[in-house]
């Protein structure tokens, strides 16, 4: 069998007997990082807390393919209906997330067995909200589409001028003589 991923030794020997699993969220949210666990308590990682959320929020990651598409992944978390429209305002499209796959020494546990594995690596594409009602229940959430592809709505050009070069690059001359260019495109110079 070959692996695709890099497994820590200690992740690797639990998974040979009954191993209890975790996800683990870090997701660059415009007011600040925020870092989840799918168990229960917090769990140190690389020096951040991944705070628990345990039932109150669903991770799905489409299996694994070498495709021209992006793959998905969808984050759900669900709150007070007055938190959930508060974040709805807040616009998180190209922001970064890499969704990690550990287990942990108990179910819903909160101490590693070893440094968890990379599973998917992506950025926000889109959000929605959700609201299913059922006879008794009210359910509301936020669901996050995370695409590993470079996001749909990205500040990509197709030109690129002097004034471009000077924000990224300040004290730069490379795109000085793109002015001209566009006056060639219109009127170009005959031979």
């Amino acid at each position: 069998m070959e692996l695709k991923r890099v497994v820590s030794a200690g992740m690797l020997a639990s998974l040979n007997g009954t191993f209890y699993p975790v996800a683990m969220v870090y997701l660059d949210w415009p007011g600040g990082a925020v870092y989840a666990n799918t168990g229960v308590g917090t769990i140190a990682f690389g020096g951040n807390d991944y705070l628990g959320i345990g039932a109150y929020g669903a991770i799905e990651v489409e299996q694994e393919a070498i495709d021209i598409v992006p793959g998905e992944a969808v984050l759900v978390l669900a709150g007070s209906i007055e938190n959930l429209i508060a974040q709805m305002g807040v616009d998180a499209r190209g922001r970064r997330c890499v969704i990690y796959m550990g287990t942990t020494t108990k179910p819903g546990g909160n101490v590693l067995t070893g440094a968890p594995s990379g599973m998917f690596n992506g950025f926000v594409d889109a959000r929605e909200f959700r609201f299913d009602r059922d006879d008794a229940t009210i359910e509301h959430a936020i669901v996050l589409t995370i695409t590993s592809g470079v996001p749909a709505r990205s500040g990509a050009t197709v030109t690129h001028n002097d004034a471009d070069q000077k924000a990224k690059y300040p004290g730069d001359t490379w795109g000085r003589h793109t002015i001209y260019s566009e006056a060639d495109r219109v009127n170009p110079p005959k031979w």
